[in-house]
């Protein structure tokens, strides 16, 4: 038995770490196979054998179409049409023992996954499900019905197909699409959280909060220059210090008031990192109306970087925040949000200090409970070896 893990869309780094993480449950959870094999984009590949350290796998590039050559509507049409012809070599280079690992796949390669297991009665077939869903879920205007629409009649089909979701929330936005609800496989979000020191915070003053990765409508960038204006006095006055760890999108250029502090270009990994724990709370501001089946990448971003969180309302945060309640302070409003900052900034550093060491307490107990290990365990009950 061999695994065979494709990931048909990724370009460099974008899910690398998901990547890792899952192929490392999957190494887990199937203790008899012979050899690894992790197909992708030649530098994403690169990029995931570099964060696999020594692991005994082997890395195999896949030509992919660059990302700038199309349009935004067609390059994702035309590279799913591309990526067909290695699920098509997926199946035909592999045997019926052979466990086939399908991480991001679009409509047109999961057609092809569903055919050519139907024809082939493959047991040991994997699609894991990740942010593409949102599309499927949403009601407003897409701009293509007829692309929706084929994932929707591909999930509601009869198959021996174990798909993937990632997170308990997530399925409950999910499962209606499924044939059987019953045999799709629901485990935590794979993040590796390596062994890392936690930091002593000498001094609160400036408090230093901020939003973690793309500026975006849809990670709810707007608010955080709302929040800025709301604390306008306090930033003016050195009191604080509000962040934006990574690239803002140039569309969103014109919301700035000078009070954020922001980059147009993005970040290298090193400054990326510096950035974070440069943070004393993350901002989580993705409103409770959007990003329903898309996982967090800032949320576990705060939760390896030991950061406590400060969260508007949101059901993907609120089912980790039900787990440690007192790993970060959700939030009905940034009016709400702000309120609360500034009782930190009139705060002293020992009263602070208390509740914030008990909120760092708390994210190294939800490491505990999202390690690879645990959910590795997870996994292995629910395709009951």
């Amino acid at each position: 038995m061999k695994i065979k893990y494709y990931d048909l869309i990724a370009l460099a780094g974008i899910h690398s770490g998901i990547n890792v993480a899952m192929l490392k449950i999957f190494m887990m959870s199937f203790r008899g196979y012979s050899s690894v094999d992790f197909y992708a984009e030649p530098k994403h590949a690169d990029i995931c054998k570099n964060k696999m350290g020594n692991k005994n796998v082997n890395f195999h590039s896949m030509r992919l179409m660059h990302q700038k050559i199309f349009g935004r509507g067609g390059k994702m049409a035309v590279r799913d049409a591309l990526s067909c012809i290695y699920v098509v070599r997926a199946f035909l280079y592999s045997r019926k023992n052979d466990v086939l690992i399908f991480s991001l796949a679009f409509p047109f390669a999961q057609c092809f996954i569903y055919g050519l297991n139907k024809l082939l009665r493959r047991k040991n077939v994997y699609v894991c499900l990740h942010g593409e869903m949102e599309v499927i879920i949403d009601n407003s205007p897409f701009k293509s019905k007829r692309y929706q629409h084929l994932t929707k009649y591909i999930l509601k089909q009869k198959s021996d197909i174990h798909y993937i979701v990632l997170g308990e929330s997530i399925f409950c936005n999910l499962q209606h699409l499924f044939y059987d609800p019953s045999k799709v496989i629901v485990i935590e979000h794979p993040y590796e959280f390596e062994d890392m020191q936690t930091d002593t915070v000498k001094s609160f003053s400036p408090l230093t909060i901020g939003q973690i990765g793309l500026g975006e409508i849809s990670k709810g960038t707007d608010y955080l220059f709302e929040l800025a204006k709301i604390l306008e006095t306090e930033i003016r006055n050195n009191q604080l210090r509000i962040k934006l760890v990574g690239k803002l999108n140039a569309q969103l250029l014109q919301l700035d008031n000078g009070l954020v502090e922001f980059h147009t270009d993005f970040l290298s990994s090193d400054d990326f990192e510096k950035e974070i724990k440069s943070l004393h709370f993350t901002l989580q501001l993705v409103p409770i109306n959007k990003r329903r089946v898309t996982a967090s990448g800032s949320f576990f971003d705060t939760i390896k970087y030991q950061k406590p969180y400060l969260s508007l309302e949101n059901e993907y945060i609120g089912y980790f925040h039900t787990m440690e309640p007192n790993s970060g302070v959700m939030f009905n409003s940034t009016n709400e949000m702000g309120d609360y900052i500034k009782q930190l900034i009139n705060s002293d550093f020992k009263s602070i200090n208390i509740s914030y060491q008990n909120s760092v307490s708390s994210i190294l107990n939800l490491q505990q409970n999202l390690s690879l290990s645990n959910i590795a365990k997870n996994f292995r009950q629910q395709i009951q070896f």
